[in-house]
């Protein structure tokens, strides 16, 4: 009897051994399989070379404008980026960004180089490395024919920019309106237009003053009359009126009541300035119902994109007014003030909202064979565009957008960014280590729980 139990008792010994290494078989297969498939996707990672846009308006793919840029590029386009070799997370982000290029163009090629290390490359460019020294690092030189480009930055913005600059033939001239109690664009307070010609500037614009007595230059593309304080003589307007009935442009940002005598000549456009404040209750900055901020604009190609996620504000805004004139001209709001706005009529009564805030009109005719293009807008506040309120990125896009529609520059229209609606992740070469510890830490921490658990068992 004492025989047949210890027999039993090794076979069943025996059986759970066996079971168990079964088990543990089992699960350290699991963990090697886990392991391989780590290993494999890895090694996937490293062969290809992809970015993926999560963002809700695919903010970090080229922009459809870019897109159509680069797909009507006729000859070949060469973009150097000097910057010095050691490869900085800014270094890869802005190669990233490059090769985006070359993949949307077979007609783009780009190559980064070390200002310091390959100086012949420089001269090559028209560039002189004694003189520049480091400050040619960061510097991208657009090639294109004979003509060449050069900028610093490294957003699509820049890049798109220098690459319409590189093929433009001509120059393209914004004035602004002088003379009469207007914003200064050569002033830097807080009330200035200094950073709004700055903005213009780095878009390729020539800034120039402009004075109606002495004429407006046929080079003019746009005029901008940015809150005129003082009358403008009887002669003068006429001879802005005619300026404009020949294919001029004009932006007129206007503060609250109008006494230059602009609207003698909007008039005849269909637009109006009526000074009339508008005060938002719900709409508003920091509960100032004068400082309000507006999410609501129509699908006018000036605008387009915009919307709550993306807010214009307006420290002072008043109403503008469009209206139906003889002569085939047509009119749109850009943007309006809330549902719960209201205007102050100088009596006090209120007219409630929505209000325009800005308006165009445009008028396409051919006179003796020419075609005769005449377009203007209209914002009722000059504020926006100051120092103090451009840096909203909004403001700022929606001035230059003005200006691109005004100056038939459309592709420039929506080519600048705004705030990412997604992020995008990107790995390089430096985040090695973090990658190989993201993918491969759960893995071998499972591996090292399967094999503590195999290894107490079996002693037991």
């Amino acid at each position: 009897m004492a025989l047949r139990r210890r027999d039993e008792i090794e076979a069943s010994e025996g059986r759970d051994v066996l079971r168990l290494a079964r088990r543990g078989a089992g699960s350290l297969l699991y963990v090697l399989t886990v392991v391989a498939a780590a290993l494999v996707l890895l090694a996937v990672t490293f062969r290809l070379n992809a970015t993926f846009d999560l963002s809700q308006r695919g903010d970090n793919d080229l922009s459809p404008q870019t897109q159509a840029v680069l797909a009507g590029l006729e000859e070949p386009v060469k973009l150097y980026a000097l910057f010095k070799k050691e490869r900085t997370t800014n270094w890869e982000n802005y190669w990233n960004r490059l090769r985006l290029y070359r993949q949307a163009s077979s007609r783009i090629d780009a190559e980064m180089i070390d200002p310091v290390s390959r100086p012949g490359i420089v001269r090559q460019l028209g560039l002189n490395p004694e003189q520049e020294g480091l400050r040619l690092d960061g510097t991208t030189v657009v090639v294109r024919g004979e003509r060449r480009v050069s900028f610093r930055g490294t957003e699509e913005e820049d890049i798109t920019n220098a690459i319409l600059e590189a093929s433009r033939e001509g120059d393209r001239v914004v004035g602004f309106l002088r003379g009469y109690g207007e914003r200064d664009p050569g002033s830097e307070s807080d009330a200035g237009f200094g950073p709004l010609a700055e903005a213009l500037r780095q878009e390729y614009y020539e800034v120039r003053d402009v004075t109606l007595a002495e004429g407006i230059p046929p080079d003019v593309l746009v005029l901008i009359a940015g809150g005129l304080r003082l009358p403008i003589p009887q002669p003068e307007l006429e001879r802005l009126a005619a300026w404009l009935a020949d294919g001029g442009r004009l932006l007129a940002l206007v503060d609250g009541e109008e006494t230059s005598g602009l609207n003698l000549v909007l008039d005849r456009w269909g637009l109006r300035a009526t000074g009339l404040p508008i005060v938002d209750p719900r709409e508003n900055i920091n509960r100032d119902t004068r400082f309000i901020k507006v999410t609501d604009y129509t699908k006018h190609e000036t605008v387009r994109g915009f919307g709550r996620n993306f807010p214009t504000v307006f420290p002072t805004a008043s109403r503008v007014e469009h209206y139906e004139v003889s002569g085939d001209i047509f009119h749109d709001d850009l943007a309006l003030s809330s549902a719960f706005s209201w205007g102050i009529a100088p009596d006090g009564e209120r007219t409630a909202g929505p209000h325009g805030i800005a308006a165009a009109a445009w008028r396409q005719e051919t006179v003796d064979g020419r075609e005769v293009v005449a377009r203007l807008v209209l914002i009722g506040d000059s504020d926006f565009a100051t120092r103090a309120y451009l840096p909203a990125r909004t403001n700022r896009n929606l001035l230059l957008n003005c200006v691109g529609w005004l100056s038939r520059q459309e592709q420039l229209i929506s080519v600048r960014r705004q705030p990412l609606a997604g992020q995008r992740i990107e790995l390089s070469g430096s985040d090695l280590p973090v990658l190989y510890a993201a993918v491969l830490a759960a893995p071998l921490v499972v591996a090292g729980f399967g094999l503590l658990v195999f290894l107490r068992r079996r002693g037991r």
